[in-house]
């Protein structure tokens, strides 16, 4: 889970700056190593336009927040029963 939230930061980072940069909806905004990462985390770039880049947006900060949000529960309830480690 903590990958998952690592690599959804990274997309959301990516997206951000692919919707945002000069020019707007351009992968040329992202340097070839970020391409080769996506494409490492199997991911592709939405369609070139406003909706389909912000609808995205919008999906991966949700999921990113659903990680946050489990692993700071699940740090609180280690806390609650005084869970040191896993081991």
């Amino acid at each position: 889970m903590v990958k998952e939230a690592h690599d959804y930061e990274f997309i959301l980072r990516m997206l951000l700056k692919y919707r945002d940069g000069n020019p707007h909806y351009s992968a040329t905004n992202l340097t070839q190593a970020e391409r080769d990462q996506l494409a490492a985390l199997n991911y592709t770039l939405p369609a070139a336009s406003q909706d389909p880049t912000n609808n995205e947006v919008d999906r991966v900060q949700g999921r990113l927040y659903d990680d946050e949000s489990f692993l700071q529960y699940l740090i609180h309830l280690e806390a609650e029963y005084g869970i040191a480690s896993y081991l």
